[in-house]
């Protein structure tokens, strides 16, 4: 038997992160452009890459989470992936297990509101095979994104859709979390108002991207 363990003397190894490489103006121009050629994914895409959500918490966001009014998103839970025979997949707490309000750009509420319709344009041609809400007030805690009949979308796809769009703009390297810089607050309201929710958040606005960006945005806002 030995005195003592070697292992406590042992040096582990240093960890390092690989450098998350934000997309370029144009890319960021490129993706949109892309992006509203995919009818199932692209409003998700769009909505994820101006505001910094994971791919896990915008499958899991709510539509109560959801306030027009205020221009702001409440994010407080995840759609975590889990095995069939574990029960699918579930709304779980947030990575951290803190909730934040996020108080995005003009144009993003729009491709909410645009999603709202479809979603509800959706249930209409489903007829019975709808497999979400039944009623309005269902409607209002169901989840955001889901396909043509009301079922979740797979994290996995989410992946895939976007990879197939990184390569389309020559980023093929691109992360879905983190590759551009989201314009939104990551702050609660004060005395109800977002500090960062109009169509064109001030100079960081202009200053993030070139006017080709903001014409492209400008045209979810109008």
């Amino acid at each position: 038997m030995i005195p003592r363990n070697p292992c406590h003397n042992a040096k582990l190894p240093k960890v390092y992160k690989s450098e998350i490489r934000p997309l370029s103006d144009e890319q960021v121009h490129d993706f949109l452009i892309e992006a509203e050629k995919d009818n199932i994914y692209g409003m998700l895409l769009r909505v994820i890459l101006f505001t910094g959500l994971r791919e896990s918490e915008a499958l899991g966001l709510t539509w109560d989470c959801v306030n027009f009014a205020k221009g702001s998103l409440t994010i407080n839970k995840q759609l975590q992936r889990r095995p069939q025979y574990a029960g699918g997949p579930q709304l779980t707490s947030t990575k951290n297990g803190k909730v934040r309000v996020l108080c995005p750009a003009g144009f993003v509420m729009n491709i909410l509101k645009e999603r709202y319709e479809q979603q509800v344009e959706q249930r209409k041609l489903a007829g019975s095979a709808w497999e979400a809400w039944h009623t309005e007030a269902e409607h209002k805690k169901a989840l955001v994104f889901t396909n043509e009949i009301g079922h979740h979308l797979q994290p996995k796809r989410v992946y895939l859709h976007f990879k197939k769009i990184a390569e389309e703009i020559g980023a093929p390297d691109a992360r879905v979390h983190g590759s551009a810089p989201h314009l939104c607050s990551p702050f609660p309201a004060k005395r109800g108002r977002c500090e960062a929710g109009a169509d064109e958040p001030g100079t960081c606005f202009r200053s993030l991207y070139p006017g080709r960006v903001r014409s492209r945005i400008r045209s979810h806002a109008a």
